[in-house]
């Protein structure tokens, strides 16, 4: 694997509004810098759900097959990537709630280009400072979208079934 890249940012939102936004898929577009398009993607995701992201990094389209190898709501989601040419991804999300009420978001990402010249040629196109780069301003846009929109919880919430109650 390459170095990891990894940044953090305050967000003055709970942990659960966080989990929110970032466990939607169709919410990718509205924070993700690199992301142009998502394809088999349910609504929500959890442990084992998987999707494929379409992504542009210095003028390159590509796609990677994203799977939630581990997600434990609403502090911490592991995700494994497949991208072209045997290129793999590890991404891990976590979570931690502030003394104010706000949430520390950490962001994670280790990836491994395929070796040899496509190796090699991916390498320049998706170097480690690059990835740095686009990851703090990706998180710089989670933070905007979720303080400056306080109606993204009404976009992200679900309708909830009735709660089953025992008659007397």
């Amino acid at each position: 694997m390459s170095p990891a890249v990894c940044t953090s940012v305050d967000i003055h939102a709970s942990p659960q509004d966080v989990w929110d936004v970032v466990m939607d898929p169709r919410l990718l577009d509205r924070w993700v810098t690199t992301h142009v398009g998502v394809a088999d993607a349910p609504e929500r995701l959890s442990s084992g759900s998987s999707f494929e992201q379409t992504l542009k990094l210095a003028g390159k389209s590509f796609t990677v097959r994203w799977t939630v190898a581990h997600a434990c709501w609403p502090c911490r989601a592991d995700w494994l990537g497949e991208g072209p040419y045997g290129s793999h991804a590890r991404v891990a999300y976590e979570l931690e709630r502030l003394d104010d009420g706000g949430t520390r978001f950490w962001y994670e990402n280790d990836f491994e280009l395929p070796a040899g010249v496509l190796g090699s040629a991916a390498g320049r196109l998706v170097g480690h400072s690059r990835a740095q780069r686009e990851a703090a301003r990706s998180l710089r846009r989670l933070k905007l979208l979720l303080e400056k929109e306080p109606l993204i919880r009404q976009l992200t919430e679900a309708p909830r079934p009735p709660v089953a109650r025992e008659l007397p």
